[in-house]
């Protein structure tokens, strides 16, 4: 029979507590990511339509950033290659805009990445095409109206 002192069992207790922090975590994690995987129906959301007079463009733009410039957004900062960009829009119907926007222009896909943590939303995408590459970042605070978005390319 093995016995343990109370600082052993103490030390023994934590490690066990520690494990089953790790595992529970893992699970949640787990259990997210699947649901979202696993989703049988995706939702259809309509891009939106472009606004006369609700994107201002630069020279220094070229046409690759230009085609990636949010329709319903107004241009908050352009400078190298870099167009900060703010609208009222929900940060999924962006982010869908974005998705299609990048099969449309042959981009590659290499990096999306969606995250809501206690509502503060932080979307990335990135595509690649020849010697090109677009990063759109998209976010979005509870307490913001705004949903902000940064578009550069290389």
């Amino acid at each position: 029979m093995v016995m343990f002192s109370h600082l052993g069992l103490a030390k023994l207790g934590i490690i066990l507590f520690g494990i089953g922090a790790l595992l529970f975590g893992g699970l949640t994690l787990q259990k997210s990511t699947k649901k979202i995987a696993t989703n049988p129906s995706p939702t259809h959301v309509p891009s939106p339509q472009p606004s006369p007079t609700s994107q201002q463009t630069s020279p220094h733009n070229s046409s690759a950033i230009n085609e990636f410039l949010y329709p319903n957004a107004k241009t908050i900062t352009n400078s190298a290659g870099t167009t900060t960009l703010e609208t009222t829009d929900q940060p999924a119907v962006i982010t869908n805009w974005y998705k299609n926007q990048l099969h449309q222009q042959s981009f590659t896909t290499t990096t999306v990445i969606q995250t809501n943590t206690n509502n503060i939303i932080e979307n990335k995408l990135v595509g690649s095409k020849d010697d090109q590459t677009i990063a759109i970042a998209i976010s979005k605070n509870p307490s913001d109206e705004m949903t902000h978005i940064e578009v550069s390319k290389n």
